[in-house]
Formats: C-alpha cells, sequence, structure tokens
C-alpha cells in the first residue's frame, strides 16, 4: 500500500482552513494601549448581603464583529469581601433595554486589587453580530456577601449607556460612564471559504495519488 505524504501547498491549505476557523477577533474593546483602564473610578457591584445593599450594573455595547462569543474581560477592585460574580449578555430589546438572555456565568473573584477577569465562552450556539447591541450586565446575587468595584474604561469615557440595579430585576437607574470590557469572538468562516479550500486539498489529494 502506497503511503500518501502532504506536499507543502497541502499543509498550506490545511493551516489555511485552521486559520479561517479560529480567528479571534475584537467585537468591543475599550481598553488603552497595554491593556490600560482607569483606576479612579468604578462602578459597584454589591450582593445583598454587603454593607452597601444590592447593586447590580449593566453596560451596553455594540458589536463590531459577527461571530461566536468567545471571552469576555473586565478588571474589578475588591472592596470587602471577593466572592463569585455573575456575568450575563443580553440582546437589546431594540429599545435600549435588555431582551433576551444570551450568556451567563459565574467566576471568582481574587482577593487583591486589580483583578482582570476573564469569562470564557463554550458553546459555540451563542453568537454575537456585527451592528447589534448588546448589553454585559454583572452582578453578585449568587454570592451575597461579595461587594466589588468594576474599574472604567481607560480614559474614563462616557460613551455607553450604563443602568445599575438596587434589587434583582428591579427598576434600572440610568447611569453614565464606560466600565472596563473586552469582548471577542471566533470568526464564522464563510462557506465559500470553507469549500474552496476543501475543494483544493481534494484536488492536490487527487493530484498525488495519480503520480
Amino acid at each position: 500500500m502506497r503511503a500518501f505524504v502532504f506536499g507543502p501547498v497541502a499543509v498550506f491549505a490545511l493551516v489555511g482552513l485552521r486559520t479561517i476557523a479560529n480567528a479571534q477577533q475584537d467585537a468591543f474593546n475599550n481598553f488603552g494601549p497595554d491593556r490600560a483602564y482607569d483606576r479612579s473610578q468604578i462602578w459597584s457591584i454589591y450582593g445583598s448581603g454587603a454593607p452597601g445593599g444590592y447593586v447590580e450594573t449593566a453596560m451596553e455595547f455594540q458589536s463590531a464583529t459577527t461571530g461566536t462569543l468567545d471571552t469576555i474581560t473586565s478588571v474589578f477592585l475588591e472592596q470587602y469581601q471577593a466572592g463569585n460574580i455573575t456575568v450575563n449578555i443580553y440582546k437589546d430589546n431594540g429599545s435600549g433595554a435588555f431582551g433576551s438572555l444570551l450568556y451567563s456565568s459565574v467566576d471568582a473573584i481574587p482577593t487583591h486589587f486589580n483583578n482582570f477577569v476573564t469569562f470564557t465562552n463554550s458553546n459555540s450556539s451563542i453568537k454575537l453580530n456585527a451592528g447589534q447591541n448588546y448589553w454585559i450586565d454583572y452582578a453578585a446575587n449568587v454570592d451575597p456577601t461579595v461587594s466589588v468595584g468594576w474599574y472604567f474604561d481607560w480614559n474614563g469615557t462616557h460613551n455607553q449607556k450604563v443602568v445599575q440595579f438596587t434589587s434583582p430585576g428591579g427598576t434600572p437607574i440610568a447611569r453614565s460612564g464606560d466600565g472596563s470590557l473586552e469582548v471577542t469572538t471566533q470568526s464564522v468562516p464563510e462557506p465559500a471559504s470553507i469549500a474552496a479550500l476543501g475543494l483544493s486539498l481534494i484536488g492536490l489529494m487527487r493530484l498525488r495519488k495519480s503520480h
């Protein structure tokens, strides 16, 4: 039996296919150079058992890319007691309010200052669309004692709509000031690109077998 060996072009085609399927993109990113952020301003996120009482903070953002949700990163300050924090992503309902819940996850806030916390999505069915508005929502209702601050973006801008809740599911209070946020997606390869690479690879395999 003759062994089949991929030539350089075939290997290039395989690498190209993998690259198309695994390209990370910034859907939203308001960090500065070297992931700078504003260390002087924070949004409160309190559980019901924290000294300040319950506070939940959410910020609207518009996705710049279309693809599968990959990561969500913000910077937090542990103010009273570190614990678990919940992140939710809602689709905007078209009138500047929460629509359908797309993603929810819980992660731990470390017990020291200036913590970059990254949530990683493993569900390939959760997708963001370019030009669509979404809400990133941070809450501590899974851990009533947690009390943390969500640092502002690197230059303290007020471009995004922010709301806070003083009870779970309560009436939102409008605020201004951008929380630090990076949301990434994995690009969704176009069917035509995959088909073209696949056909090229099949052609190369047949050419190799004919020699």
